[in-house]
């Protein structure tokens, strides 16, 4: 082998950008210890996502969820093992620490993976003439248990998580303990997305979640969708990330004028995606926000979505008709969106759809 491919700096290279399909990566990784040492960080920085999407040749999500398994501390292990013994023991401890390795976190995409692992060993824990109506409830209670032990791995194991998406967090049995695992152990998350409308997360919202956005180093890309009423204290919290924030999607109330008007703030977005719900008790403030859109100097914005909730009267409809005005000759989507629309509101409609460059 030529020595110039024994070269770090090649190797990475390699890997990142002349093969970067997870395919042929797992043939590399076999080709020496220095290509393996290099490779395995690139092959499991984000597995969830390669198993989910390569049609080609998915990894076996058995050897996934197993490795994991076996890197779980006693504490994990016993929390588990009585209900999963069978399928524990065939989890045979790995050479590497593939957790330190991790750096994108899809719970959703996690979740999929282990109910699978589950479905693999469903003679281990269903019983024997088990009732039907009462496996699902099984099932999800194994799930959640599996999916809770294997987080908490990666968040005390992994430094570099800079992704992290959850769309069911009711999923995860300690929400809490989850959040304050992610507190304590993440602060180079550059793409945080959540959905949390199906729980309470009130407290979450209020004090702990903004503290997580002020202790990341660089967020590029933040997405929340929340039935709280107020998400004002995480909006005040975004402002630390002005300059890096390139996607901001905010599908909840903004109750608070401060944040409100710090939307202006955020000039360097390139995608905007913005909730307007004028049928909420702070609809005062998010009657703003429309106005605050339409006086911000947005240079670099090139994809707006406006999703307004309920009628309200001519001033809403002259401020969306001013921000069709102001951007829709370098936007690639603005939409308004409303369940009862009146007549004026269908005429905004038909702006929009004219509006050039927008559809």
């Amino acid at each position: 082998m030529s020595k110039a491919l024994l070269i770090p700096e090649i190797i990475e290279n390699f890997f990142i950008a002349a093969y970067p399909d997870a395919i042929t990566q797992r043939s590399m990784v076999l080709v020496n210890r220095s290509w393996c040492s290099i490779g395995l960080k690139h092959l499991w920085k984000s597995p969830f996502a390669s198993y989910l999407y390569d049609e080609k040749k998915p990894p076996n999500h058995k050897m996934i969820i197993s490795v994991y398994i076996s890197l779980l501390d006693s504490e994990s292990i016993s929390a588990i093992a009585k209900r999963l013994s069978a399928a524990i023991s065939t989890c045979q401890k790995s050479t590497y620490n593939y957790a330190t390795f991790l750096e994108e976190l899809d719970i959703d995409n996690l979740r999929e993976l282990v109910e699978n692992w589950l479905l693999n060993f469903a003679e281990d824990w269903l019983p024997n003439f088990f009732p039907y109506e009462e496996f699902e409830d099984l099932f999800d209670e194994l799930t959640m248990l599996l999916l809770t032990q294997i987080c908490k791995l990666f968040l005390t194991n992994s430094k570099k998580i800079t992704l992290l998406s959850i769309k069911r967090p009711e999923f995860l049995v300690d929400i809490c303990t989850f959040w304050d695992y992610v507190f304590n152990n993440c602060s180079n998350i550059s793409t945080l997305d959540l959905d949390l409308r199906n729980t309470n997360q009130q407290e979450l919202i209020k004090t702990l979640l903004p503290e997580i956005i002020k202790k990341q180093r660089k967020l590029k890309k933040f997405a929340l969708a929340s039935n709280v009423q107020d998400i004002s204290s995480v909006v005040l919290a975004l402002k630390e990330h002005v300059n890096s924030l390139d996607e901001l999607c905010l599908l909840a109330n903004i109750g608070d004028l401060v944040a409100v008007e710090s939307l202006e703030l955020f000039t360097n977005l390139q995608s905007l995606d913005i909730f307007i719900d004028l049928e909420s008790s702070t609809k005062t403030y998010n009657r703003l926000i429309l106005s605050t859109i339409a006086k911000t100097s947005f240079s670099r914005l090139e994809d707006m979505r406006i999703t307004i909730l309920g009628s309200d009267s001519a001033s809403i409809r002259n401020d969306l008709k001013k921000v069709t005005e102001i951007f829709g000759h370098t936007l690639k989507e603005l939409s308004f969106c409303d369940p009862k629309p009146s007549q004026g509101d269908l005429t905004i409609l038909d702006t929009i759809r004219d509006a050039p460059h927008a559809r």
